[in-house]
């Protein structure tokens, strides 16, 4: 079964932090570039990374690495901590997990109990703390776990590792031209093949991705500056007319960048 990019995590650049009382639904398989992190309060909890199941007991951490696919049965009894941290808070330690990463399941529960439960609480009993305050208490969550858990060597399924080859290439020539042609060429793939791989994995197709790209630069860029001119800046993120980049803009945010403006 393909996994599903759930572009709307990423979407988000604000931390999701949740007191989950209960799994009673089906976490069908997905993934983002978020860094996402439980801890199980009341287990066991079920839950599936890159196609291989694991357990996690009360008092255990789950660590989903940014861009590995998961998913999670329906689990009524189950309680957690939950935090999905955008790459923007994670700093440094994205390098770091960019190859080698933290276990999968971190069990050892004397640890957890006293070092790392303690801030999970805080951070989630902290009414709307500013992106500074988040940044330390991913400092103290990631610096602990490093410190006391053994970094492993995980290869990507190859098929993932070429897409977000595919996605850092966008991510520095979006202001280019792309085309699924031109991108095919760049990375030595028919065209139909890449286009398929690409579809069945970020669960959108390699113009949208690419489209969603400009625009995240355009709200970035405009957000800096709101004297711009909007159509000169519409055109430096890579658009070749208006109506493409008003159509996708509404296709995202269903609404017009008037109104969210």
């Amino acid at each position: 079964m393909s996994s599903t990019y759930e572009i709307n995590k990423d979407l988000n650049k604000n931390i999701f932090i949740s007191y989950q009382k209960t799994v009673d639904f089906i976490n069908a398989s997905h993934f983002h570039r978020s860094i996402e992190l439980h801890y199980i309060l009341n287990g066991p909890y079920r839950f599936k990374v890159a196609n291989c199941e694991y357990t996690a007991q009360t008092d255990s951490l789950v660590f989903i690495p940014s861009c590995f696919s998961h998913s999670a049965p329906k689990q009524p009894h189950c309680v957690s901590y939950v935090v999905i941290a955008p790459d923007h808070l994670c700093g440094d330690f994205n390098k770091i997990f960019h190859r080698k990463l933290l276990p999968f399941t971190m069990e050892e529960k004397e640890f957890n109990r006293g070092c790392i439960y303690p801030i999970f609480k805080q951070l989630a009993e902290n009414a709307q703390p500013s992106d500074i305050v988040i940044k330390g208490y991913l400092n103290l969550i990631f610096g602990n776990l490093l410190a006391h858990y053994q970094l492993q060597d995980v290869q990507l399924n190859k098929h993932t590792d070429l897409v977000l080859s595919v996605i850092q290439y966008i991510e520095t020539h979006f202001r280019e031209p792309l085309t699924l042609e031109s991108l095919s060429a760049v990375f030595g793939y028919n065209k139909t093949y890449f286009s398929r791989i690409f579809n069945q994995i970020l669960g959108t197709n390699v113009k949208n991705y690419i489209n969603f790209i400009r625009i995240q630069y355009f709200l970035q860029q405009y957000r800096q500056d709101t004297s711009q001119k909007i159509t000169n800046l519409i055109f430096s993120c890579g658009f070749n007319s208006l109506p493409t980049f008003y159509r996708n803009f509404k296709e995202i945010y269903d609404t017009s960048p008037a109104e969210l403006f």
